[in-house]
């Protein structure tokens, strides 16, 4: 009896699906609470005991915890998902070679900034001052000549790299095949506005930050490659610090 080839494999049909997004977003959850372990206690055994980040060593510890988080959610993701069924980054959209469309990403990023300040419009003119968007990232970290490499690396490199491979790559194709292509990208950008959310002072970045991921899907969807999302986070991000720099130069 002659076998049928295998169907040709589909971005909108992940193998992948509730099963193991379950699995990595515990197996975060277990790493987050170990780094924070970790760092309690590198800072405690250095004398850093409150506003770590006023701190250079704090500020620079913390940094390198974040960042390894973010490569473990990453590993997790790419463990339950290319790798449990020896697939190409393909699955992810992760083409190579990069196959980059200027005009999409341009495109994008206009639409980002325009949903972000259409919302800070929204929430002024009805006087919802606690819902304004404010940045997550605290200008002291530019303060120290010895913090600053760190945090632009984190901005501009680990972070547009891991939360795309993480929240488009892997979430986003894990679910579009189950509950389709709209539902899947505000469910993962939403997600991805979730974790900007340090505190009750960032609640204001839930809403923007969830169109922003659902325009990023969009984008890998339209372009049929990850690196295009990638790009227009780096381009976000280096916008945003580019302000967060003049507004320390300008103090």
């Amino acid at each position: 009896m002659i076998e049928s080839p295998p169907a040709p494999y589909r971005r909108d049909h992940a193998p992948w699906g509730w099963r193991e997004i379950a699995a990595v977003i515990f197996i975060t959850l277990v790493a987050l609470v170990a780094v924070f372990t970790a760092l309690a206690f590198l800072l405690n055994a250095f004398g850093i005991e409150s506003e770590p980040e006023s701190d250079s060593l704090g500020a620079v510890i913390l940094l390198i915890g974040q960042a390894v988080l973010d490569l473990a959610a990453v590993g997790a993701a790419a463990a339950f998902s290319i790798g449990k069924y020896r697939l190409r980054p393909e699955a992810w959209s992760l083409t190579w070679p990069p196959r980059l469309r200027i005009g999409w990403i341009l495109l994008v990023l206009v639409l980002c900034f325009t949903a972000l300040g259409a919302y800070s419009a929204i929430t002024q003119s009805l006087g919802l001052d606690a819902l304004e968007p404010e940045s997550n990232v605290p200008t002291e970290l530019f303060d120290s000549a010895v913090v600053a490499p760190f945090a632009v690396f984190l901005i501009l490199v680990v972070a547009p790299l891991c939360e795309e491979l993480f929240f488009r790559g892997f979430l986003f194709h894990g679910l579009w095949g189950r509950i389709g292509f709209w539902p899947a990208a505000l469910a993962s950008g939403s997600l991805f506005a979730l974790i900007h959310v340090s505190g009750r002072d960032l609640i204001g970045l839930v809403v923007p930050f969830a169109i922003i991921g659902t325009l990023l899907a969009w984008i890998v969807r339209r372009t049929g490659s990850l690196w295009n999302s990638i790009a227009v986070h780096f381009l976000f991000n280096l916008i945003g610090l580019s302000a967060s720099l003049a507004q320390v130069i300008m103090r």
